[in-house]
């Protein structure tokens, strides 16, 4: 058995997507995994990439290989610890600090499957502050640059055709399989105890796409697009608290990282996934449309999320 045979084979090429002169990125979780692949490309198509982490030693020894690799240096550290929402607005004070646009977030970095009981700082179950709360704070807070970037460029949007500034989130094919029955998000207790790590990691997720959907149906008429994907089941290291459940998958297919990062490429830069219609898709590999949770369709929904 073959997991995602029929996506084995991207129907695009990386090298087909536009160049991102003068343009700026950030991307969360960029020290390792499809992060640091997607920051890779950026940097090849010549952004300027924001690398966002927790850890700096981690984010350095990766931006030192990613300039070997592409032969370029417009890369630069930021720490961002999504976990702690205390400390999110000192991280876009500092990139404020260095830039007055942005036209690409990647809201990438994640926390998979940690134990029962794991909480942030605030004392939200772990995943759901990872991998929700702390997103969404941290767009919430880039959002007047985004809009003004998405101002600046209007007469480059109209000459193309598609919405330059975007924002992808990643999700996670746990939005539909692992999140809460009946509208994918507990109301009544979003910590679900801190006794169900994979139904929480479904819930986060759910976040994501919920997100998205919330940001395209609000922001989609100034210029901002914005998407959620599900990467694919992609050898990370965001597997390391998975167990059995990541072992029993691994016998099936699992996918490089270089695989993981087209859904993200695609949806952030391709004309394609930038068209008005196309604002709020939900990408699954490689850069096709996918069918989310049906409950993030529902707007009056999820902007309470």
């Amino acid at each position: 058995m073959r997991f995602q045979s029929s996506a084995a084979k991207p129907t695009w090429k990386v090298e087909d997507l536009p160049d991102q002169t003068a343009k700026i990125a950030i991307v969360t979780g960029g020290n390792t995994g499809i992060g640091k692949a997607l920051c890779e490309v950026l940097l090849e198509k010549n952004a300027k990439v924001y690398l966002l982490a927790r850890s700096e030693d981690k984010a350095r020894a990766a931006i030192g290989d990613i300039k070997k690799k592409t032969n370029k240096d417009d890369v630069h550290f930021i720490k961002l610890d999504l976990a702690d929402l205390s400390t999110i607005r000192n991280t876009v004070a500092e990139f404020l600090k260095r830039e007055t646009q942005l036209h690409l977030l990647f809201n990438n970095a994640g926390v998979m499957f940690t134990p029962n009981g794991s909480k942030t700082p605030q004392g939200w179950e772990m995943q759901l502050g990872t991998n929700g709360l702390g997103p969404i704070l941290l767009t919430q807070l880039l959002l007047p640059t985004l809009l003004a970037t998405a101002q600046a460029v209007e007469a480059e949007r109209q000459s193309k055709g598609y919405n330059i500034v975007r924002i992808i989130n990643t999700s996670s094919i746990g939005n539909v399989f692992l999140a809460p029955k009946n509208g994918g998000f507990n109301w009544a207790d979003p910590n679900l105890g801190f006794k169900d790590t994979q139904t929480s990691y479904g819930q986060s997720k759910f976040i994501n796409v919920a997100h998205a959907v919330y940001l395209a149906s609000k922001y989609g008429d100034k210029g901002i697009t914005a998407h959620s994907l599900h990467p694919g089941t992609i050898d990370s290291e965001l597997a390391r608290h998975s167990g059995a459940f990541f072992t029993n998958i691994n016998k099936l297919t699992t996918y490089s990282v270089e695989y993981g990062r087209l859904s993200s490429l695609y949806a952030g830069l391709s004309p394609e996934a930038g068209k008005t219609e196309e604002n709020g898709s939900y990408y699954i590999p490689w850069g096709r449309k996918g069918e989310p949770n049906p409950a993030s369709k529902d707007v009056d929904h999820v902007t309470k999320v």
